[in-house]
């Protein structure tokens, strides 16, 4: 919570657009453009790690996460949505094809 605070902080802040408590849905069109700003932060994780070993210890934190059962890193459903598209194709009902035909 703290770091979503801080990111709505800098991005709406100081940015100048508005706070997220002040934004508009983004999954409607109610209330007209969101209004929020970007915030990007670059970090050398060499800045960070004298020794040298953040990959190594990030994958071994990672591998234990994942471990356990339930866990999901972001960007896993996406993933495996993905792949099993790739592997089975994506099912698309013959009323929408039909549909999408005619506009051709």
């Amino acid at each position: 919570m703290l770091l979503a605070l801080l990111v709505d902080i800098i991005a709406g802040g100081l940015a100048g657009p508005n706070f997220a408590y002040q934004a508009s849905p983004f999954g409607n069109n109610e209330g007209g453009p969101p209004g929020v700003g970007q915030m990007f932060l670059a970090l050398d994780p060499a800045a960070f790690s004298a020794s040298g070993d953040f990959a190594p210890r990030l994958e071994t934190m990672l591998a234990a996460m994942i471990a356990d059962e339930g866990v999901r890193i972001p960007g896993d459903s996406r993933h495996a949505h993905r792949t099993r598209s790739a592997r089975e194709g994506v099912k698309v009902p013959s009323a929408l094809i039909a549909r999408l035909e005619s506009y051709a």
